[in-house]
């Protein structure tokens, strides 16, 4: 701990309020019930704890100013003891995020709260528990007999746990809640695969964050998604009864959907599924497949025009058809490179390696490149040889 930090710990309350190291205004109304959920978790926490002291003056005055430094701290130091304290903290945090500039800071935050890491930390002090019960179960071993004690074993990780799961879920299931408030869609990798592992009532929660979130994407954010999330979602659609929610998904795989995802959609469309039974979800997978197709396309073709765009590059290492490219690569190079070159000598010296190397994928790209419409003589006439050496050498 920092001795900035330690200094919050040793305070009292109020004194811990008044000297915080960043501050910011909190902003929005706090309605009935939320007022008195709030106030409830207050009193199962310490009267002498900073992060006490700044949600009561959040509750008393919404726009005061407060310290975040005792509330990031609590959240990176995960307690079974202090669930309640950190809950709060979140609670705390999102109010101040909407206008300060740790917004980013703060989201960055939660989504730690999300990860498996924080429940796993959560496990300090309950080894001690299970310490306890396995002595106990040593003991009956001998009084009771092997089955029963095999069924204390049982038993004691079963609680094991449920003890992670009862203190980390409620922090977890604020976090979810207060990310949605704050429309925070850079969270939505950690939201999406911290719900596949998630138990049913923290699930619920953040499957109905991720659905207020999802109408926030656009094709801006096309690429920035993770792979395994994108799976996560066709998976999740897959599985989807409600209609809504199925459109919901399927309408962000349409802005952010990659290759990875068609395997699900292609099954959906075909009736599949849950979703898959759904006729209007079954005819909008179809959409969507075309669409990242169309997309896919439009990016296969940018990169192979990137490869023969390079003016910096020497003639000596032209960016030219590799061994790894299809026969449709080869033929979109060809035609990119004659359509979006002034200079010629650069198709030229393409269809020249070809030959050279007798490359005979290029053969199906020479006859499509022939047939094309005001063909420059010089790129006519070396592709013509080009195809002739080919076949002559087949």
């Amino acid at each position: 701990m920092s001795p900035q930090e330690q200094s919050f710990y040793g305070q009292s309350a109020t004194e811990a309020v008044s000297k915080g190291a960043v501050s910011t205004p909190a902003v929005g109304a706090i309605s009935i019930e939320e007022r008195q959920r709030i106030e409830t978790l207050l009193t199962t926490v310490s009267p002498k704890s900073p992060v006490r002291g700044a949600v009561e003056t959040l509750l008393a005055d919404p726009t005061a100013t407060v310290p975040l430094e005792p509330l990031y701290a609590v959240l990176r130091r995960p307690s079974w003891r202090r669930w309640r304290e950190q809950q709060l903290a979140v609670w705390a945090l999102a109010r101040l995020a909407e206008r300060n500039e740790q917004r980013e800071k703060t989201v960055d935050a939660f989504a730690k709260v999300l990860s498996g890491d924080f429940s796993v930390q959560m496990l300090t002090g309950i080894g001690v528990v299970a310490l306890v019960i396995l002595v106990i179960t040593i003991i009956t071993w001998k009084k009771a007999g092997a089955f029963s004690a095999f069924l204390d074993v049982l038993a004691t990780f079963s609680s094991f746990m449920s003890f992670k799961a009862a203190f980390a879920n409620p922090v977890r299931e604020e976090a979810a809640g207060a990310l949605g408030k704050l429309r925070a869609v850079e969270a939505l990798d950690s939201l999406v695969q911290a719900e596949s592992g998630a138990l049913m009532t923290l699930k619920r929660k953040m499957r109905e964050t991720i659905f207020s979130l999802l109408p926030a994407l656009t094709p801006d954010h096309y690429g920035k998604l993770q792979t395994r999330t994108l799976r996560l979602l066709a998976i999740m659609l897959e599985n989807q009864t409600e209609e809504g929610n199925a459109h919901l998904i399927l309408d962000a795989l349409d802005k952010v959907g990659d290759r990875s995802v068609l395997p699900f959609l292609n099954r959906i469309a075909r009736g599949k599924g849950r979703a898959g039974r759904l006729p209007s979800v079954r005819a909008a997978a179809s959409q969507v497949i075309a669409h990242i197709e169309e997309r896919l396309a439009k990016h296969k073709e940018s990169d192979l025009l990137l490869r023969i765009a390079s003016e910096t590059s020497p003639s000596a290492n032209l960016l030219r058809p590799s061994k790894h490219d299809s026969e449709e690569d080869i033929a979109l190079l060809l035609r990119a490179a004659v359509q979006n070159q002034n200079d010629h000598q650069l198709v030229c010296s393409i269809l020249d390696d070809l030959k050279r190397r007798g490359d005979r994928r290029a053969v199906p790209a020479l006859h499509e490149l022939l047939k094309l419409p005001e063909l420059p003589p010089e790129v006519e006439a070396a592709a013509r040889e080009c195809l002739l050496t080919l076949q002559q050498n087949a």
